[in-house]
């Protein structure tokens, strides 16, 4: 009876993963706009190049510093992988850590299946938001590693943070907490937990390759800020202050979620809305999803909403071959 029920517990995951890459395969094909058309031209620019040659002709046309995407891309084209199956097959590797992490929370498979398979912010990293992608996968495999207490760990989050600098406001929340948590005891006894050590070089090691770098004149990271900074209005701030308004009434530690939630307004100022509200969403999921194994009012109401923005979202990529055609 029991290896039954493992049976079908594995038989309805392999189901699942297997319909994201059927999608993936279909969906990857047919977007070719945004941040896309780079991507498209860089996989195939950099087959045969040297690794130097390729990274500057990579830099040149993504304009980032990132390098864990451009080995990974330049490891593959090289392999002479064809790119849709490339980015299907990491598209499924991410619902499948997704899955495994869901599990970790408890989460009931039905709501997990759900949002694999309608959530919008989801469909925005697997089609048109690539390195963040890798940044996400590597950050889930960070989370796992960390939750079974592997020293391996850290490598997962460095992997994470140079697959897009994004993942460092993933970051920011805990790197808060701890702070506050540890000030104290740093300023009287010097003594700083494993926690903070975990988290501090990775930052600081970001911060000074982001410095470092200049991109059209300016530090990587003001570039960044400069390119993204005007990218936002009053309604950002009011679709995370929502997010933390349901984070903060499914939460056990509303101290913590402040803490969470914090940096996000601060980063919404910084760099705008879009990608830090799809952060905001998913601390939001982090409190949410346990309770009730995701069979709740925050989970249900914000999944009827993306899923309606997903819809509008997958029929662009069919009439326009890209999620947010211009206007």
């Amino acid at each position: 009876m029991k290896n039954k029920l493992l049976s079908i517990h594995n038989f309805k995951r392999i189901l699942l993963l297997i319909s994201v890459f059927i999608i993936s395969m279909k969906l990857v094909s047919l977007y070719s706009g945004g941040d896309n058309n780079g991507y498209i031209s860089i996989y195939g620019g950099i087959k045969n190049l040297s690794i130097i040659d390729a990274f500057y002709l990579y830099n040149y046309v993504v304009t980032t510093v990132e390098f864990v995407h451009f080995i990974i891309v330049w490891v593959v084209s090289n392999l002479g992988f064809d790119r849709v199956l490339f980015l299907s097959l990491a598209n499924t590797l991410l619902a499948g850590l997704i899955i495994k992490y869901f599990d970790i929370l408890k989460v009931n498979f039905l709501i997990t299946a759900s949002v694999i398979l309608t959530n919008y912010y989801l469909y925005v990293i697997l089609f048109t938001a690539e390195r963040l992608k890798f940044g996400f996968i590597f950050f889930l495999l960070f989370l796992i590693a960390y939750h079974k207490e592997k020293n391996f760990s850290p490598i997962f989050l460095f992997l994470s943070v140079f697959s897009h600098l994004q993942m460092l406001i993933m970051c920011l929340g805990k790197v808060f907490e701890i702070f506050l948590k540890e000030i104290k005891p740093f300023i009287l006894q010097l003594q700083l937990k494993k926690q903070f050590i975990l988290f501090l070089p990775i930052i600081i090691f970001a911060f000074l390759l982001t410095s470092s770098t200049q991109i059209s004149g300016l530090p990587y990271i003001f570039y960044k800020v400069f390119a993204y900074g005007g990218d936002r209005d009053i309604f950002d701030f009011l679709r995370m202050l929502i997010f933390f308004v349901i984070a903060l009434y499914y939460s056990n530690d509303q101290k913590q979620t402040l803490t969470y939630f914090l940096p996000l307004f601060v980063a919404i100022y910084l760099v705008g809305g879009d990608r830090v509200n799809m952060i905001g969403y998913i601390f939001s999921m982090y409190y949410c999803l346990p309770y009730r194994a995701g069979f709740n009012f925050g989970v249900l109401i914000t999944s009827i909403y993306f899923l309606y923005a997903n819809l509008n979202f997958v029929n662009n990529i069919f009439l326009y071959g890209n999620g947010f055609p211009p206007q």
